[in-house]
């Protein structure tokens, strides 16, 4: 694949998400967390275009079950840590593959 030219912007939350993959305490999903907070902090426009639909599906692979309603409705748990909890390794490991082959592009 190409390597593309990216912002400044864009290339801190890449490199601090890569960071917390690497050496933040905690299992894949504890790490994933970290790296959602970074990932989610970029506003589409600032991702460049051919690394756009990937950047999104990642997101929406961290959130992917929505948040956790109780019987009333109101929310028990935000979708992120209602995905991670239910999460297994196995699957936080193949984020976390996408996340870095992503990173891998940056010049």
């Amino acid at each position: 694949m190409a390597r593309s030219h990216v912002s400044l912007r864009y290339r801190e939350k890449f490199n601090a998400a890569l960071y917390a993959l690497a050496v933040r305490e905690g299992d894949v999903r504890a790490r994933l967390r970290s790296v959602y907070r970074y990932l989610h902090m970029l506003r589409p426009d600032e991702v460049p275009a051919e690394h756009r639909e990937e950047w999104a599906q990642i997101l929406a692979a961290l959130t992917q079950r929505g948040p956790e309603r109780g019987p009333s409705g109101e929310v028990l748990r935000g979708a992120l840590e209602h995905t991670l909890g239910r999460m297994r390794n196995s699957s936080g490991r193949r984020i976390a593959e996408r996340v870095y082959s992503l990173a891998r592009q940056i010049d």
